[in-house]
């Protein structure tokens, strides 16, 4: 039988980000007979998809961080690895920190290398500028470029890319049939949490910060001052959770917002919302947002994220510089009509070009396209 190819994924570690949720929905419907994921990973510490990649046959590799300071060693490790590992023709990366190393290591030992960008901003502060200078190097590297949107592809490789042959829009898929509301899911997520007919307000991400849960926490304080009943659903989990939950406290919040951690049954839990409101700092192209819009719920988004996440005609955008007040009122109005949903939005989406089967079949071809012959 033909061994399938095997093509190795550079990301700092497999949780469950953005970044990594796209990798593992492609991971999940790619034929795996014909194209096998690795991982290299930037992290000696076990992470959430690490015994599910191993199920699928995928292997995982651990080589210590780019700080900057370190580039011979971080050269020598990744020039032992490809030396060590024959068996990889195509590198496809999504930490484009260090991107500028190891893949021009790559490139030396012949093989195809991707550069994949999955955000439209390096944030803040010193580590944003030092991104914004690093990533600089990466076009003289890679020889293709990948991105969720226009935006990230700019951010991280200049605005010329887009004119490129090389260049490709690939956006971040989901299996849409899961996420086609039911009823009966989301009886059962009410009642778990208590919810009954209040109405709630849902987010699914990370707690980091560009996800901005202190200001929905802000606008969810003053929308339970129009609708007592309220309730917010914060799904997910990360550094800045505490922090978050310091804040309900003090706002005297607790019995209205329900903390659910990492869930492995998120369909159920969208069909569990009323409106999903997600008021980002900045972004790629989050896959939450593409869920929600497949479950029917109406979805009010910050107005710089990327304008392929309007999907459906259920998303509402607003200006964080509106301030809490506008966003507010917004959620009154789309949380007076708790359950409505919009009939055939999963189609929709897969019609967009959403749907990861697709993705996945779109990325098999173009893998078996770009192998080095060797």
């Amino acid at each position: 039988m033909t061994q399938p190819l095997r093509v190795l994924h550079v990301i700092e570690r497999m949780d469950r980000g953005g970044a990594e949720a796209m990798l593992m929905n492609l991971y999940r419907a790619v034929d795996r007979d014909v194209i096998q994921f690795d991982f290299m990973v930037h992290t000696t510490h076990k992470a959430q998809y690490d015994d599910e990649i191993a199920a699928l046959g995928g292997r995982i590799f651990r080589i210590h961080r780019f700080y900057g300071y370190n580039p011979v060693s971080y050269w020598a490790a990744w020039k032992k690895f490809f030396t060590d590992h024959p068996e990889y023709g195509i590198v496809h990366g999504h930490i484009t920190s260090s991107a500028a190393v190891y893949l021009r290591v790559a490139r030396k030992f012949g093989l195809t290398t991707i550069a994949h960008s999955h955000s439209e901003d390096n944030g803040p502060g010193l580590l944003g500028l030092g991104l914004d200078i690093v990533q600089k190097f990466i076009p003289r590297t890679t020889d293709y470029f990948f991105a969720c949107s226009d935006q990230a592809a700019v951010n991280k490789f200049g605005s010329g890319v887009l004119s490129r042959p090389n260049y490709h829009f690939f956006p971040n898929g989901i299996d849409t049939s899961r996420y086609v509301f039911d009823p009966t899911s989301r009886e059962r997520v009410r009642t778990e949490f208590g919810f009954g007919d209040a109405p709630v307000i849902g987010h699914v991400g990370r707690f980091v910060h560009e996800k901005n849960h202190m200001f929905l926490i802000n606008v969810f304080e003053s929308l339970v001052r129009i609708r007592p009943d309220a309730r917010l659903l914060l799904v997910g989990d990360g550094v800045l959770r505490a922090k978050a939950e310091k804040k309900v406290a003090e706002l005297e919040l607790e019995s209205s917002v329900v903390f659910a951690g990492i869930r492995p049954d998120i369909p159920d839990l969208l069909c569990g919302m009323d409106v999903f409101c997600f008021p980002s700092t900045h972004e790629g192209l989050p896959v939450s947002v593409v869920e929600a819009e497949a479950s029917g719920l109406p979805t009010v988004l910050t107005d710089t994220l990327s304008p392929r996440l309007t999907i459906t005609d259920r998303v509402h955008r607003l200006g964080l510089d509106q301030g809490p007040q506008a966003w507010v009122s917004m959620l009154a109005d789309l949380a007076a009509t708790p359950g409505i949903r919009e009939e055939g939005s999963a189609h929709q989406v897969a019609q967009a070009g959403f749907d990861v089967r697709d993705t996945a079949a779109w990325l098999t071809d173009f893998y078996l396209s770009v192998q080095p012959h060797r």
